[in-house]
């Protein structure tokens, strides 16, 4: 948690076979955040925003090159 009592929260990439390729904290307020895959292979992945301990979203992410 930070000081103004945001908490920060927690960006993961899974690949299709559930492995996690990255875990990334968010900086508390933000919205926006750039997740570099330029690194991982072609194929679909899974995005979770956790934040509290609790996913708060999931998105289908395809890589295509």
């Amino acid at each position: 948690m930070t000081k103004t009592g945001e908490e920060e929260a927690v960006i993961r990439l899974l690949d299709m076979n559930g492995r996690v390729v990255r875990n990334e904290k968010m900086p508390a307020g933000h919205q926006i955040y750039e997740l570099n895959i330029h690194d991982l292979v072609q194929g679909m992945y899974v995005l979770q925003w956790i934040e509290s301990g609790q996913i708060r979203g999931i998105e289908k992410i395809v890589k295509t090159r």
